[in-house]
């Protein structure tokens, strides 16, 4: 099941993904593979968090290189928790097609 965190803030998904990096590093919840930041616009990520984003995971813009296409939906469908925005502009045809048709886990955030 894919989980997600969605925020209309790139710097709360950025925070929240930051905390998470650390907390997995410490205890391997996740491999590294397995967690996303979506991002339309990837200078908007936090640098230390641009390696999580599809566009770093693929070597490259999907929208300018369609042969990364297949491997963004790869990584999409590798990932177990993604992290991005609801707001911003529209977001990529794969992100949003998959994402939508996708189960998620809802729920609260707690802070622990």
């Amino acid at each position: 099941m894919l989980h997600a965190l969605i925020s209309s803030s790139g710097i709360a998904v950025d925070n929240v993904l930051e905390r998470f990096v650390e907390i997995n590093k410490r205890n391997q919840i996740l491999r590294e593979e397995q967690i996303l930041r979506v991002a339309t616009d990837i200078s908007k990520v936090n640098k230390d968090l641009q390696s999580f984003t599809i566009d770093a995971r693929v070597g490259g813009d999907m929208n300018e290189n369609n042969r990364l296409y297949k491997k963004a939906k790869e990584r999409l469908d590798a990932a177990v928790i993604v992290f991005t925005t609801c707001a911003g502009k529209q977001p990529d045809s794969l992100i949003l097609s998959r994402l939508t048709s996708m189960p998620f886990r809802r729920g609260r955030f707690r802070n622990s």
